[in-house]
């Protein structure tokens, strides 16, 4: 502790214990290493500011000043007169609060008896955890349109040999669908999800299998329930970040959605989800490097399409609103007890669109 805390700690127990305010300041190191510790007891012998600086501080000349407005305190001075009269004021300052928190409880507690004793007409009661859901489940597919829109507007599949000009490389928009697909995933576990992405890389000549994770939720080991899985091949390698090496190209990128507890969404929720993934990660396959683009533009603009057709979208906007797409309901072949299926055919993805388009107008 430095000598300018160590002076004001000193001045502050002195404050405290004896209700006077010294300048501390030109006291020695070793006296104020020991009041730092320890204030001796001051009692009714020692009534002048003389023996009390002597009782407390110990021999030393010259005595330090005191707060004070008038000359300095000669050592015959009464210490009572010294006091600033902290103790007294903050006394009376806590009667006075104690006494206004009565008042108040005694206010509180009759509005609460008029309230018990009046008629009170039942409001509908809220489902807040449905309105969080609501609201995230809104914001999860407005997240990516405007990347996927973009996306659109600037792959483009030129015929040619590949010397000539075929826009940006495949990588470009590999590494833009992949930093789309991590923001949606970081949201699926504010949502409340567990998340396990993992790639199988291929065994190539010299090079075994290896099982590397690509995005897992941290407690997943407390989340019992799998809402859905799916499986996505001919994954690039190269979106993990600083892959080992030597390591395979080509990957199985495998992607399994868990719940801890029994969340709001609904098996018509998590099977749209299921789909509108599968489209994200299957454009995230076809970005690989010398892939013609006509199945990267197909699965993105599939997957733009499910964003505004998910359960419960207005397409017209971002607005969320009980009934709205109500009838654009979901016509899989999912039974009772089994997984969804995310391997939506385009013509049942341009289907549920459309519909969610008609009914919405």
């Amino acid at each position: 502790m430095d000598r300018n805390t160590l002076v004001q700690q000193v001045q502050l127990s002195i404050l405290e214990r004896y209700d006077v305010l010294l300048d501390c300041s030109k006291i020695d190191d070793s006296t104020l290493s020991k009041l730092s510790k320890r204030l001796p007891k001051a009692n009714g012998q020692h009534t002048t500011f003389a023996s009390w600086c002597d009782h407390v501080l110990g021999d030393i000349r010259p005595r330090p000043a005191v707060a004070r407005f008038a000359p300095p305190v000669p050592g015959q001075t009464q210490i009572a007169k010294l006091r600033l009269g902290l103790r007294e004021r903050l006394s009376r300052r806590e009667k006075d609060l104690t006494t206004q928190v009565r008042q108040l409880q005694k206010q509180v507690d009759a509005l609460h008896e008029e309230r018990s004793a009046a008629r009170i007409t039942a409001t509908p009661t809220v489902d807040f955890e449905r309105e969080r859901w609501v609201q995230d489940w809104q914001y999860f597919y407005a997240m990516p349109r405007g990347r996927l829109l973009r996306l659109l507007d600037e792959v483009q599949d030129i015929e040619g040999p590949h010397r000539e000009y075929q826009g940006e490389p495949n990588s470009t928009y590999r590494r833009d669908i992949a930093a789309m697909v991590q923001d949606l995933l970081a949201q699926l576990v504010q949502m409340g999800f567990g998340v396990d992405v993992t790639l199988v890389t291929h065994e190539k000549l010299g090079t075994p299998s290896q099982t590397i994770p690509y995005f897992q939720t941290s407690d997943l080991q407390d989340y019992s329930t799998t809402r859905l899985s799916f499986n996505v091949e001919k994954m690039p390698t190269d979106i993990l970040h600083n892959p080992p090496s030597p390591i395979s190209g080509k990957s199985t990128c495998h992607v399994a959605l868990y719940c801890r507890y029994p969340e709001v969404a609904t098996d018509e929720d998590i099977e749209h989800l299921g789909a509108f993934l599968h489209r994200l990660f299957a454009a995230l396959a076809k970005s690989a490097n010398y892939v013609p683009r006509g199945g990267l533009r197909e699965n993105l603009m599939l997957g733009l399409m499910l964003s505004f057709s998910a359960p419960g979208i207005d397409p017209r906007g971002s607005s969320y609103g009980s009934g709205l797409c109500a009838e654009a309901t979901w016509e899989g072949s999912q039974r009772q007890g089994e997984r969804p299926s995310v391997e939506v055919s385009p013509g049942e993805v341009f289907r549920l669109f459309t519909k969610a388009l008609t009914h919405s107008s």
